[in-house]
């Protein structure tokens, strides 16, 4: 529902990003997984956190080598202030939390949470660049909401008659 609606600004790369968005998910929650299955019990959430960015920091720099059109060459505050943000905010602490998350509970309970990062970015991205909210993202994001309630409401209810 969410992919029905194209901005009034979309450019034709637009369905590019979207299988971009989708393969990344899809990456994401065969890592979780592994981490889950392979890891949780063996190692502590700071160690897969730190193979993490071991690995992926080169292959990063690689591919910002050869796809960045543009370097930075004069610092302002706002480039610290986002570089910061990006790597102690995103790229540390929320990526440690969720390693935590991951050794502490089940991955089919934390997977629903994962839904919200579209959700709180395409309101970001309404909020803060003016993007536009089209029709189908605003039937979509709902559904979504409701589809978060729907895993976790039937948890708690499946495990309320094992109680009984």
């Amino acid at each position: 529902m969410v992919f029905q609606g194209r901005p009034a600004s979309a450019k034709p790369t637009m369905l590019f990003g979207d299988v971009l968005a989708i393969i990344g998910a899809l990456l994401w929650a065969a890592t979780t997984l592994y981490i889950k299955k392979f890891m949780a019990g063996n190692v502590q959430p700071i160690n897969t956190f730190l193979y993490q960015l071991v690995f992926s920091i080169p292959i990063l720099l690689v591919v910002s080598l050869v796809l960045e059109p543009r370097w930075i060459i004069h610092l302002t505050p706002s480039i610290v202030g986002c570089v910061f943000f990006q790597s102690v905010i995103v790229a540390f602490i929320t990526y440690f939390i969720w390693f935590k998350l991951i050794h502490t509970y089940s991955v089919s309970r934390l997977s629903a949470f994962t839904f919200l990062t579209p959700i709180f970015g395409v309101l970001a991205g309404v909020i803060l660049l003016g993007e536009e909210f089209t029709g189908s993202l605003m039937v979509g994001l709902p559904m979504v909401c409701a589809g978060i309630f729907l895993v976790n409401w039937r948890r708690r209810n499946a495990g309320l008659e094992t109680l009984k």
